[in-house]
């Protein structure tokens, strides 16, 4: 439960119940406090940004703001996206604003949410747009709707942040790795990471 998102996760659980109705919704209601209420005692984490391999999300992000990755991938808990392409984090590290798992790839799904009356689902359209015109396929994803400067909560490095190690399997990143804010905020090198 330490690497997982556990309020998100929760909160999808509660739009289920609701679905549901009934004695369910009650039961996963309460279970919903108790389970927040122990995550609330957990050691705090100071790792708030998570660094992604990026040759492909850094071009989305610049287009849409956006970071998709595969449906049901499990993260931490963070509030950043820092990205690493080209042997570097990129400087502009985004909060995360809008978090939706399971989304379908298709032009009618990318249609039905243009129509809709929430922003959210219309940036979400935009993204599947954007991203299919450039060979994203059918499928099922994760996306991360991003903030962008001048944001107030939007961070934006002083410089890119190099990763100078060389060799096979040298990445700074081929996952994902969780640093703090204050680490991306002072470092040279990703050897300081």
């Amino acid at each position: 439960m330490i690497n997982v998102d556990l309020p998100f996760e929760l909160r999808n659980l509660v739009e289920v119940a609701d679905l549901l109705g009934g004695p369910a919704k009650g039961w996963l209601t309460n279970s919903y406090d108790d389970a927040m209420a122990v995550y609330a005692q957990r050691p705090l984490v100071v790792a708030d940004t998570v660094v992604i391999p990026a040759k492909d999300a850094w071009p989305l992000y610049q287009d849409c703001q956006a970071c998709v990755c595969q449906a049901g991938r499990a993260f931490r808990v963070f509030e950043r996206i820092a990205f690493y392409a080209d042997r570097e984090i990129k400087p502009d590290v985004p909060a995360v604003a809008h978090r939706r798992d399971n989304v379908p790839w298709t032009d009618e799904e990318a249609a039905r949410l243009k129509r809709s009356d929430d922003r959210y689902d219309r940036k979400i359209a935009k993204v599947i747009e954007v991203s299919r015109a450039v060979g994203w396929h059918d499928g099922r994803y994760q996306v991360f709707l991003l903030t962008r400067h001048p944001a107030p909560d939007h961070r934006r490095l002083p410089a890119a942040i190099p990763h100078k190690a060389v060799g096979q399997e040298s990445a700074f990143v081929q996952r994902q790795r969780y640093v703090s804010l204050h680490a991306l905020e002072t470092a040279n090198t990703t050897s300081e990471l």
